[in-house]
């Protein structure tokens, strides 16, 4: 399906892909982060890349937030021999995935390299949403947590995974990391040896990479740790750090997330792309409602908002998916035990206070901005945590809970 979606879209049509080529060739090319540009607190920095990139920037300019426009506008690729100097903002990104997608253009050029990288990416995203349906055939409560699976990965999840942009590999890598946490504590008191050793390379393989593809991704690791671990209660989380396969796997997500967070500060991950927004301007009170309008844009953008966020599904697909989805999420804390309850209610504020406070802190320099691309490694959590939730009560509430969703 990634792959699909890949090779359906026109080129630089995906959320910030000129920026994301330029960062993703220029690292294969040997450039780690380039030279400084705009000022010491600008995310911008200058790459050499290869001559055919001369206009990648300039590239999805016709067609750009006007999906009634044919792509077919796009200039060619430049045939500029040599090498050349780009501005990018993502620069100073963690470059795991970059070096994942980036190979392609080594071996060669123009539209067939940046298809091919993005096969590299629909590829790689897809082998940890695999290894979150390998974990759930493990789990004593497959249907459920198949179920949850089946709800948070939406069209927008494919086609993220299908563009070069690693929001795809980050959700996808998230998709697992809380499948492969919530079976690695099922059972009466997670006995040491009682987890399946592939729950646990999972869990370690996709916590360690989560950790290393974006800026926010040690936090969002952080998060799904304490949910799950609140999740599975005192017991299990004690019995279950005595497992000494669980400690390595565990000190392995600690370890890649430490280096994750120091390149993050090191490098100026953080730094944003200023706007000229004009919410950047207004006062506290007015812009925290203003994220919190916003907020319903992201939840449509979870299903599916195309291109540069300008190409809507039917109304009838969001209706359909978000009312499935809500209909799981609310069975699975009305059915779920007292304390799997309060985890999913707690985590439901949290999937809305996180982004607002993290969206207010940057207003100075975005505005009132946001995309749920940012959060889904959070938000997938919650249909997964319910439709576990189901499957505690057995076969006979889990086809209740479908029965109300549909």
């Amino acid at each position: 399906l990634a792959g699909l979606w890949a090779l359906a879209s026109p080129t630089f049509s995906g959320p910030d892909e000129p920026a994301q080529v330029l960062r993703s060739v220029s690292l294969v090319e040997g450039t780690l982060l380039g030279r400084a540009s705009g000022g010491p607190a600008s995310p911008t920095t200058e790459v050499r890349v290869p001559g055919w990139l001369a206009r990648a920037n300039a590239a999805p300019a016709c067609f750009r937030g006007r999906p009634d426009t044919s792509a077919r506008c796009e200039p060619a690729l430049s045939m500029t021999a040599g090498t050349v100097l780009e501005a990018t903002y993502t620069g100073r990104y963690p470059p795991l995935y970059y070096a994942v997608v980036g190979w392609p253009s080594l071996i060669t050029s123009g539209k067939l390299a940046l298809y091919l990288m993005r096969l590299a990416s629909a590829a790689v995203s897809a082998v940890f949403l695999a290894g979150a349906l390998a974990c759930a055939r493990r789990s004593r409560h497959a249907r459920g947590l198949a179920l949850g699976i089946a709800v948070v990965a939406t069209p927008q999840v494919f086609f993220l995974a299908g563009v070069i942009n690693p929001s795809g590999l980050e959700i996808c890598a998230a998709l697992c990391v809380w499948t492969a946490a919530v079976v690695a504590t099922e059972g009466p008191t997670a006995e040491a040896g009682s987890v399946p050793t592939s729950v646990l390379v999972w869990l370690a393989l996709s916590g360690a990479v989560m950790a290393n593809v974006r800026a926010l991704s040690p936090l969002w690791v952080l998060i799904i740790g304490l949910s799950v671990s609140l999740y599975a209660g005192r017991r299990r989380v004690r019995a279950l750090l005595s497992d000494r396969r669980f400690r390595i796997a565990l000190a392995m997500i600690v370890v890649f997330g430490v280096l994750a967070v120091i390149w993050v500060f090191a490098a100026g991950a953080l730094r944003v792309k200023p706007t000229k927004n004009a919410s950047r301007h207004v006062g506290q009170l007015l812009g925290l409602g203003l994220t919190l309008e916003n907020i319903g844009s992201e939840t449509v953008q979870m299903v599916g908002v195309f291109g540069w966020l300008d190409t809507y599904l039917p109304t009838l697909c969001y209706v359909v998916w978000l009312g499935f989805a809500a209909a799981l999420v609310a069975m699975g804390a009305a059915l779920a035990s007292r304390r799997h309850r309060l985890v999913l209610i707690g985590l439901s504020v949290a999937c809305l206070v996180v982004p607002t406070a993290l969206a207010l802190s940057q207003r100075g320099a975005l505005g009132i901005f946001g995309q749920a691309r940012d959060w889904m490694p959070m938000w997938v959590g919650l249909p997964i945590l319910a439709g576990h939730s189901l499957g505690w009560r057995g076969r006979p509430a889990l086809r209740a809970g479908l029965l109300v969703c549909l």
